[in-house]
């Protein structure tokens, strides 16, 4: 970005915008670090939905904005016909910043832009984008971070940064995750057989499909298994996770081995591939976030 001098008033010399200049444009605006934009009236009046609005009736004075330079050099790109940016190589925090400038201004031509460029942050910044898709009613945002946003201690950061009319279907979300794994959690505790010290396969009512009879050490090595997969926030890692088998050995000084003798020789509890797959099947039937804010009528 280039910036020129207007020398026009001697009291002072201020910064007027290279792509913004033209001597014809009627309205000016200030940016927050005292950039000015000489934009055409017309093209706010086709394009955007807040511009101009009674408090831009100047006179021809400077209308000062809260943005910066940089976030209006890209906004005011959207207002001309030209070639719109794609906004690919910028960085998150100035996607964010020019996406909450073109909700605030209403200029409808940038926000598709913006939402695209915002979703592919959806994992690696779920909070801020999260957030961001409540702020403005964004469906596809909410859904793509609020899988990403699954432990329960993040679940809890977030309902304190939400609007009150958002809190319960927020619980109610994550309430249906909780249910994915205390499901599981169940058929773990309803395969327990105390009398056994080894686990053991069998065919429940003449069935092809396995199913077993857990032993103590292994019961207790498959809850914690699906305990720490709980404490995942993004729905990938908690995929991927759930095809991992390893076994709860970090404690070389533990009183009592984690798997049985027969499981130990595979590693991992040979019960667990079967809840396993049962637990990615739950996840299948969480619906996505913004279902549970779609409450039939009554």
């Amino acid at each position: 970005m280039e910036i020129q001098e207007d020398t026009s008033h001697p009291s002072a010399v201020a910064k007027i915008h290279d792509q913004f200049n033209a001597a014809d444009s009627d309205v000016t605006f200030q940016s927050s670090d005292g950039v000015l934009f000489l934009i055409h009236r017309k093209n706010l009046e086709a394009i955007t939905g807040a511009f101009p609005g009674p408090e831009f009736s100047t006179g021809g004075e400077i209308v000062p904005l809260t943005e910066p330079a940089k976030v209006l050099e890209i906004m005011f790109q959207f207002i001309y016909p030209r070639r719109h940016p794609t906004l690919e190589n910028l960085n998150f925090g100035l996607i964010l910043a020019v996406a909450e400038a073109v909700e605030k201004y209403e200029i409808f031509s940038a926000m598709k832009t913006c939402e695209v460029q915002l979703s592919r942050y959806a994992i690696i910044q779920s909070e801020r984008v999260f957030l961001h898709g409540i702020r403005h009613d964004c469906p596809s945002l909410m859904d793509k971070a609020a899988r990403n946003l699954l432990s329960r201690k993040t679940a809890f950061k977030i309902s304190k940064q939400l609007p009150s009319n958002f809190i319960v279907p927020w619980l109610e979300y994550q309430n249906a995750w909780r249910i994915a794994f205390e499901s599981v959690v169940e058929e773990i505790n309803d395969s327990h057989d105390s009398s056994d010290e080894s686990c053991f396969e069998y065919y429940k009512d003449n069935e092809t499909k396995d199913a077993y009879v857990l032993c103590r050490i292994c019961r207790a090595y498959c809850l914690a298994w699906v305990s720490d997969l709980e404490s995942i926030d993004r729905l990938m890692e908690l995929e991927n996770a759930a095809e991992e088998f390893k076994p709860h050995d970090e404690c070389e000084d533990a009183s009592e081995p984690f798997l049985c003798e027969g499981c130990r020789r595979e590693n991992y509890c040979q019960a667990l591939p079967m809840f396993a797959e049962k637990l990615r099947d739950a996840f299948k039937l969480v619906p996505p976030f913004t279902q549970f804010l779609r409450k039939p009528e009554t």
